[in-house]
């Protein structure tokens, strides 16, 4: 079903150290018969597959690594009730996350907020639409600030 509006952006995270577009892709197939990962991006740590992640053989080139999940202009499947109005964001990890994660997401959700004409303020964590998440396991009034002061560093450095 094609999303028809655009009222706001939601961060996750996997819950899982390792992982990648078509790992969470074949969790949500499984889980839910979903054609798609439920959400739009997904931003990689430096452990896309098992093997890596098990072994401890990060892949550096992966890490901060956006990909695309779900079509932008179909509806989600990463938040109940509002699915049809969000861009779901996934960042691969549990409880810590990469610079490079934290770069690449800030760049992600700043041409976001262009390109749908959103604000700061129209940006969320999974854990603030339901109290049985703890997603993305980042307080968004650390992380909302620390996402602007980012983009508004890289913004100086390409004028």
């Amino acid at each position: 079903m094609k999303r028809e509006k655009t009222e706001m952006i939601v961060i996750h995270c996997s819950a899982s150290e390792w992982g990648d577009s078509k790992a969470i892709g074949e969790w949500h197939k499984e889980k839910w018969g979903s054609e798609y990962p439920g959400y739009h991006y997904i931003i990689n740590n430096c452990y896309p597959t098992f093997s890596s992640f098990k072994y401890k053989r990060p892949d550096i080139l992966a890490d901060g690594f956006v990909q695309h999940g779900r079509p932008e202009d179909l509806v989600g499947a990463h938040l109940y009730d509002y699915n049809d109005s969000s861009i779901g964001i996934c960042l691969i990890g549990t409880n810590s996350f990469t610079n490079h994660q934290i770069v690449s997401l800030a760049k992600l959700v700043n041409n976001l907020l262009i390109k749908y004409q959103l604000k700061w303020k129209d940006v969320f964590g999974h854990y603030q639409f339901t109290d049985r998440k703890s997603c993305p396991n980042i307080s968004m009034k650390y992380l909302i600030p620390l996402l602007g002061d980012i983009s508004n560093d890289l913004s100086s450095y390409s004028s």
